[in-house]
């Protein structure tokens, strides 16, 4: 659990360039973290494999890319938000087995408008997006949208294809021809927050 005061700080971070190496350290350094990721690294293991690759729809600020990369994976991660994006690009803008889309995933090609607080992980593609209607203001930001087909055809067809989109699930799936052998869809509770620390 996150106390208030480290809420406060990372508040006044998000979005200045010291926000991503100061995550990273904080991160690097938390035993509660090094727990769960290994937790979390042996069960998506009974289905991703070394070699695997991975699409990671909603990557938020990396925590699933992270353990996706633990298992070995290839992972191609998706996310439009650009306050995460930031934070994707300094964690594995240089790692080998990382593939950044800085797009959302919908039906089709082309641009709409997101719903956006900060690196909270209720920002959507919906504006009626209940728990983001519940967490006050947020800004708007048109993104570009891309499609799991169009994904496929770039990057090669994944065995396991995680998606975290806030309401936008069945727009992902639109964009989807052809079955893989694992999707996982993720859901957090209202007031959520962002995605760990």
């Amino acid at each position: 659990m996150i106390s208030a005061a480290k809420r406060a700080v990372a508040k006044r971070l998000v979005g200045s360039p010291f926000y991503a190496p100061v995550r990273h350290l904080y991160r690097r350094f938390s035993r509660v973290r090094t727990v769960c990721t290994a937790n979390e690294a042996a069960f998506y293991s009974q289905f991703v494999k070394p070699g695997d690759l991975v699409f990671d729809i909603g990557a938020n600020a990396g925590y699933k890319t992270e353990i996706f990369l633990q298992c070995g994976a290839r992972v191609v991660s998706a996310e439009p938000n650009p306050l995460c994006l930031r934070v994707l690009q300094y964690e594995f803008g240089r790692h080998p087995q990382v593939s950044l889309v800085g797009k959302a995933v919908g039906a089709e090609e082309g641009t709409l408008p997101m719903h956006i607080r900060g690196l909270s992980t209720t920002s959507s593609l919906l504006h009626d997006w209940e728990p983001l209607r519940l967490e006050g203001e947020s800004e708007r930001v048109d993104v570009e949208v891309t499609t799991l087909d169009r994904l496929i055809a770039e990057y090669g067809r994944p065995s396991f294809i995680k998606i975290d989109v806030e309401g936008f699930e069945e727009q992902v799936l639109a964009g989807l021809s052809s079955p893989v052998p694992y999707l996982s869809f993720e859901y957090g509770l209202s007031g959520a927050g962002t995605d760990r620390p």
